[in-house]
């Protein structure tokens, strides 16, 4: 099978994949695999000869509306065909991303083709595989995180979909009443509008999987949101830089419940995304020990290759491949990430560092609290003191 292939691969031999049709009315596709390896290739060129000089194949590798499975033909031609080709290096930039600007103006991150590819595979090895009946359906802005999660659709051939409104509950609800296999991305404040929804009991059973990031979820809303979405409910942490590919909470991590760190595993960023690496580090760049709170740096083939036309920026952010996040947290004894601020955002009150988030978690499990935030202000003796800003008390 495929690990046979993929074994002679890694040994320096090569595997290919031919399918054949022969004309329009006679459609049989020839599915198999060569091996070629050093004492092979006279028999290999015999094969090619014989396949392309007696067989006489009037159409090689093409992939047929009838031989494809899905809602749709596969249409091989185009009236772009005649176009010169664009000759492209996997180092080259394929999109200019450009950063929310929590700390400042936004910068445009440079993605390359290596980290678009990166990013892709990393959703095959750790959200889900795809098939061409899957559909993407594009919630929140395509500008960001929901945009950039159609690539791995495409290569798989799968279908996007674009809601018609401007993120109405209704319409989502309606549409996984409807259809299968449906996955989208959303917002912390996105779900929990879906979770506090009415038709949030009704029927859910075309939603795949329910991707959340781009901020931190307070553990009373997972809470809820696990409750109704289940098994479908799935957290990344990943930025601009690193699109979507950090580290990760899988739809199998929230349904085993049994983990005895399974409460810690709720408010954290959870474990490294596949083939990433992710470290807490001083601000000079020195590992800190397991459990104390520092930057979060990672290196992957997913960070990108720079800030666009931003040279300082980008040696501020940049070292020897490893990304500065520019997120606080900590990385405990089963390799799970907890964030615990941004590093603008932490008070430091009398020589002590206090992270809002924290608090605003402690805040939130009070039964008459629904929302609340916490914010430093300055003080002649303590330096920073810590406010709440506001609150909002639930009816009864």
């Amino acid at each position: 099978g495929w690990l046979f292939g993929f074994g002679y691969f890694l040994s320096n031999t090569y595997w290919i994949s031919i399918s054949l049709t022969f004309d329009d009315n006679f459609k049989f596709l020839i599915p198999f695999t060569i091996i070629l390896v050093p004492g092979f290739l006279a028999l290999f060129y015999a094969l090619v000869a014989y396949l392309f000089v007696i067989l006489k194949p009037t159409v090689f590798n093409a992939l047929t509306a009838d031989s494809r499975p899905g809602p749709g033909p596969f249409i091989k031609t185009s009236k772009f065909e005649h176009l010169p080709q664009l000759k492209t290096d996997v180092t080259d930039p394929a999109w200019i991303f450009y950063t929310s600007g929590t700390t400042g103006k936004p910068k445009g991150a440079v993605l390359t083709h290596r980290n678009l590819l990166s990013m892709s595979l990393s959703y095959f090895a750790d959200v889900d595989s795809i098939d061409e009946t899957d559909i993407r359906l594009h919630a929140a802005p395509m500008t960001h995180g929901s945009g950039i999660y159609a690539l791995p659709f495409i290569l798989k051939g799968a279908q996007n979909y674009i809601c018609q409104s401007n993120f109405e509950p209704e319409e989502i609800f309606e549409l996984l009443s409807k259809q299968k296999n449906i996955s989208f991305f959303a917002a912390p404040t996105m779900v929990k509008r879906l979770s506090s929804h009415p038709m949030a009991s009704g029927n859910l059973k075309g939603l795949k999987t329910l991707e959340f990031g781009g901020a931190p979820m307070y553990m009373s809303d997972t809470k809820i949101a696990l409750e109704i979405f289940g098994s479908a409910l799935y957290q990344l942490y990943g930025q601009g830089e690193a699109p979507m590919t950090i580290t990760n909470i899988t739809k199998a991590m929230y349904s085993d419940e049994r983990k005895p760190y399974y409460k810690e595993l709720l408010i954290s960023a959870g474990i490294a995304r596949t083939a990433c690496n992710v470290e807490i580090v001083t601000p000079s760049w020195t590992p800190v020990p397991l459990g104390e709170v520092g930057e979060i740096i990672t290196k992957s083939d997913c960070v990108m290759k720079e800030y666009y036309k931003n040279e300082e920026a980008t040696k501020k952010t940049l070292r020897n491949g490893w990304l500065l996040t520019g997120d606080l947290g900590s990385i405990d004894q089963y390799g799970i990430l907890t964030i615990k601020d941004r590093s603008k955002d932490m008070i430091i009150s009398g020589g002590m560092n206090v992270y809002p988030r924290e608090i605003e978690d402690v805040l939130l499990l009070h039964p008459d609290v629904k929302e609340g935030a916490v914010i430093g202000l300055e003080d002649e003796k303590w330096g920073e003191i810590i406010a709440v800003s506001y609150t909002h008390l639930r009816a009864h």
